[in-house]
């Protein structure tokens, strides 16, 4: 039986089925840590901003660096006689596998792909939302130096999530940085999701909590599990 502990370790996922939908993370370079990749003597530095998964392509390739993704998978370069050192943690955070400050060098042409799922871009069979409720809150309370009597509002959206994914897909899940903080839930029709639009997004949620996944059929190739988020 397959469990949380065992799937650690599987196949490359290079027939990994085309992604209905997308659980995309967000990484935040205004911070060291996660922005950098040199390649050659060159080294490619993220601008300092907030910025979901999708988003780091097209920010590599203005930078110089060709960059695209698909499915999950990141691809940089385009000459086998590069060679990349992935400075910090933003090698990594695109599936490609390697430790801050180790390197890339082969002979394989074509761009570097991705050896790994990205853990900030999760393929999706698809998603579904389970439930809504919105909870409010009002409570008095004295301020700090007890002289005067205010009222603290609070409101949020609560939001359960359904998700199925591919075991590759899940054990990119599992590496936890798309199980906590902030994601969005993208499909096909990226526009928010509303009551005169089931089928939309959610975008930029925060994760309040996320279920132990549920493998599918004898099989066990795909998975589901869900997700409680808030929608401020």
């Amino acid at each position: 039986m397959r469990t949380l502990s065992n799937i650690a370790s599987e196949e490359l996922p290079t027939n990994l089925p085309p992604a209905g939908a997308y659980l995309y993370g967000f990484i935040n370079t205004n911070i060291e840590g996660q922005r950098k990749i040199r390649r050659n003597l060159t080294t490619y530095t993220l601008a300092g901003d907030i910025y979901r998964a999708d988003e780091i392509p097209a920010a590599l390739t203005t930078l110089g660096l060709p960059c695209s993704f698909d499915n999950g998978l990141f691809s940089i370069g385009t000459s086998s006689t590069e060679s990349f050192r992935y400075t910090d943690r933003l090698g990594y955070l695109m599936g490609l596998a390697r430790k801050a400050g180790s390197e890339q060098t082969d002979s394989l042409s074509g761009p570097r792909i991705s050896s790994r799922i990205s853990p900030i871009a999760i393929p999706l069979s698809g998603f579904s939302i389970k439930s809504h409720k919105i909870i409010s809150e009002d409570e008095a309370e004295n301020d700090r130096l007890m002289r005067d009597i205010g009222y603290v509002f609070g409101a949020a959206r609560i939001i359960e999530v359904e998700v199925v994914l591919h075991k590759w897909a899940l054990q990119a899940l599992l590496q936890g940085w798309s199980m906590s903080g902030k994601v969005s839930f993208i499909g096909p029709n990226a526009t928010n999701i509303a009551l005169g639009n089931p089928e939309g997004s959610l975008h930029e949620v925060r994760i309040l909590s996320v279920s132990e996944p549920s493998f599918l059929g004898q099989a066990q190739l795909w998975a589901s599990l869900t997700f409680m988020v808030a929608s401020l």
